[in-house]
């Protein structure tokens, strides 16, 4: 059997089938001979045990597939509350409505508000986008 290490850190393991040099396989491979019977099942005999080592390295990555999604899910999340508690304390938070609302009319500059169910909408020109997301 041969051991190959997939991670350094936790150890873990993929054991394989060791197989041996078969010379005569690229010599029938490039030509038009024929084998015999103990050559077709020693060449089954290595398909079987192919199919049995891709089958392993099958699972390891289908394994390693669903970590790799759990890391990039459970990575979403903390950028999301990341983001969140940097909107929280972000510097526009701090600048008082009253200020805003100067520059708001400032930048209309006779302009028209919407009023839209009892709330101000204004232009969207006002707002880039990493001012609406709370960014800096």
């Amino acid at each position: 059997m041969e051991e190959g290490n997939l991670c350094h850190d936790c150890q873990t393991k993929l054991i394989v089938q060791e197989r041996p040099p078969f010379p005569q396989l690229e010599g029938m491979l490039h030509s038009t001979y024929i084998p015999s019977n103990s050559e077709i099942m020693q060449v089954h005999t290595r398909i079987e045990s192919a199919n049995h080592d891709l089958d392993l390295y099958e699972a390891e990555i289908e394994k390693l597939l669903q970590t790799l999604s759990t890391l990039k899910q459970q990575r979403n999340e903390l950028q999301r509350h990341r983001n969140c508690c940097r909107a929280v304390v972000s510097s526009f938070r701090r600048i008082p409505p009253e200020l805003w609302a100067e520059i708001f009319l400032f930048a209309l500059d006779n302009q028209p508000l919407l009023v839209a169910e009892h709330r101000i909408v204004a232009p969207r020109f006002l707002f880039r986008r990493h001012v609406r997301s709370g960014g800096m």
